[in-house]
């Protein structure tokens, strides 16, 4: 009798996938290095000045790490509740951070000192802007208001009842200092012009006792109201709660990130919306425009729920690139370059991925390389030990160890390969009961395997006869996920359909409901290939008759 041999599973020919320049282009981006705080990352943002140092706001501190050196270089630690958000100003000397407090902070960012300590909200600040000019600071609260501080003060010098719910989101555009926006959780977008300054907060009544007249209360309000009103441009309605808004270079574009999608609006045309991008699956935190190099259109940057950071196109507005991150995003935050994009989670986990020139992305691939050998190295000496520890014997008559001359003949039993219960099963012919236990797993390939090995061995028609409706549904699942798969599994689930179908004729006579649907799907596939093939001929007779007729 010949010796057995194990069943063989072929394992499908990988496809080469073609990768285009502008996929290439992004897969340079490395995480260059990960983080974790004991806390949930609230924000994060790059130093605008040279190198460009990582801020992140955590618990109730900020620390500023180091990009290339990986370093943490400072950190700030005089805040009293959990620090929402930061943002640098232009030359990088000082920064804003707010916290659950609703207190608003100007620091110097070398001395670590704060300068300003500014009140005035009720309640969490979760957005601070550097305004343009560098004398002026933003801040957006829960308690739905829009203030304008002077960083030489302590008191706002604007104050706007902006939002009817929080207020998560302040940008400025670039072209135009007195340009704002803000998004809130009521699922509105607002473009203020803050050129048209309300009354300060003291003569509003901060600070102050309140009137007494209930009517001269009321003609307070509607005043402020009117006020409001007059700086509020455009309102523009997103229908989910806005986590981010960001001006377009140009100034005449806005976007809003709320939910799962983005949405651009041209302010030159009345605040019409021009674009939804829907390109993730759960609530977008954070947009970002990152300028890839000089002369290259820049692209936008989405983080979201959805454990993604996705690139898209501001031509095609279509995803050219998606990071895929171990859990959802928080924050976002990109580099003044270019050249890096960051990323906190509530996890406390945050990360930085940074595009490596070439030689420096040949470097890591060297490294890579040669961890590798030291591996595959230490991994062939230790196993070549264990051989040699295994061909020592001990000789009769001797209490010495030796290793064998070359005459002499070893048989290494480590490599022996252990029977599996499907070749147990095959070396006892019993196979029904191994196309059964086969069946019943995901592993297509083995499933293909047996077969093929039992239409070697004559046996199809005998593991497939006799069955019954519990045991025949796995077979035809099998059939209709593979059979217009591979080459290999398409032969193994045709054959194995006509064989299945000769050999239990009570399909047609006592027809069972779900052996009968899962036949029906098979049958639709089929003749949807049958059409599709006889139009693939149709074309193929036309395109010869057009070619023959070509010189």
């Amino acid at each position: 009798m010949g010796e057995y041999r194990p069943l063989a599973v072929v394992s499908l020919p990988r496809r080469r996938q073609n990768t285009a320049p502008d996929q290439q282009q992004w897969k340079k981006y490395k995480v260059l290095w990960e983080g974790k705080e004991a806390l949930s990352v609230n924000d994060m943002a790059f130093t605008p000045t040279t190198p460009h140092a990582i801020a992140v706001a955590h618990a109730t501190k900020v620390e500023v790490y180091g990009v290339p050196s990986q370093s943490l270089l400072k950190s700030y630690t005089r805040f009293k509740d959990v620090v929402r958000a930061i943002d640098f100003r232009r030359d990088g000397r000082l920064f804003v951070a707010s916290d659950d407090s609703g207190l608003v902070q100007v620091i110097d960012a070398n001395a670590k000192v704060p300068l300003r300590k500014m009140k005035g909200h009720h309640g969490s600040v979760r957005s601070v802007r550097f305004c343009r000019d560098n004398l002026h600071v933003m801040s957006g609260g829960d308690d739905g208001t829009l203030r304008v501080w002077d960083i030489s003060a302590t008191s706002p010098l604007t104050t706007l009842k902006a939002h009817t719910d929080f207020v998560r989101a302040i940008d400025i555009a670039d072209t135009n200092p007195f340009l704002v926006g803000s998004g809130s959780y009521d699922g509105t977008v607002r473009v203020w012009d803050t050129r048209h300054s309300s009354k300060p907060a003291a003569e509003q009544g901060e600070g102050q006792e309140e009137p007494n007249d209930a009517a001269a209360a009321s003609a307070a309000d509607e005043e402020d109201d009117a006020a409001t009103s007059k700086q509020c441009l455009f309102r523009l309605v997103h229908g989910h709660p806005v986590e981010s808004v960001l001006f377009m270079p140009a100034g005449r574009v806005v976007a809003s990130a709320g939910g799962p999608c983005v949405k651009l609006w041209d302010l030159s045309s009345g605040g019409r919306m021009i674009r939804q991008i829907d390109a993730h699956s759960k609530a977008i935190t954070g947009i970002a425009l990152l300028r890839v190099g000089d002369g290259e259109e820049p692209v936008l940057v989405t983080a979201s729920l959805d454990q993604t950071v996705k690139i898209h196109s501001m031509e095609s507005y279509t995803v050219r690139h998606t990071f895929a991150t171990p859990d959802a995003l928080s924050c976002l935050a990109v580099s003044p370059r270019g050249d890096a994009i960051a990323a906190g989670m509530p996890t406390g986990d945050w990360f930085v991925r940074r595009r490596l020139d070439a030689d420096r992305l040949n470097a890591v691939k060297q490294e890579e390389m040669e961890a590798s050998r030291d591996e595959e190295s230490e991994l062939t000496t230790t196993i070549g030990y264990e051989r040699a520890q295994k061909r020592r014997r001990v000789v009769a008559g001797s209490a010495r160890f030796f290793a064998p001359d070359a005459e002499a003949i070893t048989v290494d039993l480590r490599n022996k390969r252990k029977d599996t219960g499907l070749d147990k099963l095959l070396k006892s012919f019993q196979y029904q009961k191994a196309l059964d236990r086969v069946c019943k797993g995901e592993n297509a390939c083995q499933i293909a395997a047996l077969i093929e090995e039992l239409r070697q061995r004559g046996a199809l028609e005998i593991a497939l006869r006799g069955k019954d409706p519990t045991t025949i549904e796995p077979i035809l699942n099998f059939i209709h996920r593979q059979i217009g798969k591979e080459p290999i599994l398409f032969d193994a689930a045709a054959h194995t359909l006509d064989v299945l179908l000769a050999e239990n004729e009570w399909i047609y006579r006592q027809p069972d409901e779900k052996v009968n649907a899962l036949l029906m799907k098979i049958k639709q596939f089929l003749g949807f290939e049958r059409k599709l093939n006889s139009f693939a001929y149709e074309m193929q007779g036309a395109m010869d008759v057009i070619l023959s007729g070509m010189p």
